[in-house]
């Protein structure tokens, strides 16, 4: 937790507080015209939920952002939601003049076979921990510069 972080966000950081499930969450922003490159998740321990915030979109109606996950493509506009498994290959990009705003959250894959969660739970502890230990570094340069 950062406190000033939840401070600015107090929904969401008591989404977060009150969610043992919810490791993680981010707002991802997504210039105009950009594009995030395939890449995949690191292990399947973890899904990723995305909600659209502000999303823009197409002469059509259609989400100007698009996800393309395995080989295909989604269009989560705003107010849209999807539950994903970030170690498939995906990559994102935003085909408008305006920013795409996103709440990502990662959280905690349930039903895992005994050895996995055992395993997924040690990793999760493990990026926690060194998280724990570099946040306080990352804040201070993030109000220095």
């Amino acid at each position: 937790d950062v406190d000033e972080h939840m401070a600015a966000c107090p929904l969401l950081g008591e989404l977060v507080r009150t969610s043992p499930d919810v490791l993680s969450a981010t707002l991802s922003f997504l210039a105009p015209h950009k594009h995030i490159p395939r890449h995949r998740g690191p292990f399947k321990g973890v899904l990723r939920y995305q909600l659209g915030l502000s999303v823009p979109v197409r002469e059509d109606g259609q989400p100007a952002a698009v996800l393309r996950l395995a080989d295909r493509d989604y269009r989560i506009g705003e107010g849209d939601a999807m539950l994903w498994d970030d170690t498939f290959p995906h990559e994102v990009w935003n085909d408008s003049d305006q920013w795409r705003i996103a709440l990502l959250l990662d959280v905690r894959r349930r039903q895992l076979p005994p050895d996995m969660a055992l395993l997924s739970r040690l990793l999760i502890a493990g990026i926690g921990a060194v998280a724990r230990r570099r946040l306080p570094a990352m804040v201070a340069a993030g109000r220095n510069g």
